[in-house]
């Protein structure tokens, strides 16, 4: 599962070979064990094949310090994704705000970083509401069997949404209409001849 999820990141490109050496010992190491005695041998070749694999598929940063303001309604909120080193991936970036925001064309985006490279991903959204709230970014592998990076970034919206206007309109008019109907009648003056 995780060298297969790992294996599908992996863009274009022949297996490392650090990982093939390690997978290749690991392999003709079990073909000889005549019994599941020597645990400790296994965990030593699966823990360096582990290690030959992370160094390949190298770093993925999504930066958590920025803000992202949405200044109306609607708006498009960047996602940069950093792959400092390692060889070229093709990952998967998704993105949820519990309710907060709707993504109108998605909510996942595949992308390929190159080794050294920075990546910015654009996603479409409509604020539900007003006010600072957090956006998770997550980055798998396209079978999204291994999370390569996650992240928390603040979003805030400025812009009043339609139904929120929709809804303090319609609490004016009725304040409004209640407080004329309860004002107290003053009696009318009659004009005496």
């Amino acid at each position: 599962g995780l060298v297969i999820g790992l294996a599908s990141a992996v863009a274009d490109m022949e297996e490392p070979p650090a990982v093939v050496a390690r997978a290749d010992e690991l392999l003709r190491a079990m073909s000889v064990w005549p019994d599941p005695a020597p645990l400790d041998r296994a965990a030593a070749l699966l823990a360096g094949l582990e290690e030959a694999v992370d160094t390949a598929i190298g770093t993925v940063v999504v930066p958590d310090d920025s803000v992202v303001t949405l200044a109306s309604e609607r708006g498009v909120i960047p996602v940069t994704i950093q792959h400092p080193d390692g060889v070229p991936l093709d990952v998967l970036v998704e993105v949820a705000a519990q309710g907060r925001l709707t993504f109108t064309e998605g909510t996942s985006r595949a992308v390929r970083l190159e080794e050294g490279g920075t990546a910015t991903v654009s996603f479409e959204a409509t604020a539900l509401g007003r006010g600072d709230f957090p956006m998770a970014v997550t980055v798998r592998t396209p079978s999204r069997d291994v999370v390569l990076a996650g992240e928390v970034v603040q979003v805030r919206a400025s812009a009043v949404s339609r139904p929120a206007l929709i809804a303090i309109g319609t609490v004016v008019l009725l304040l409004l209409l209640l407080g004329r109907r309860r004002r107290p009648r003053q009696p009318q003056l009659e004009v005496v001849r």
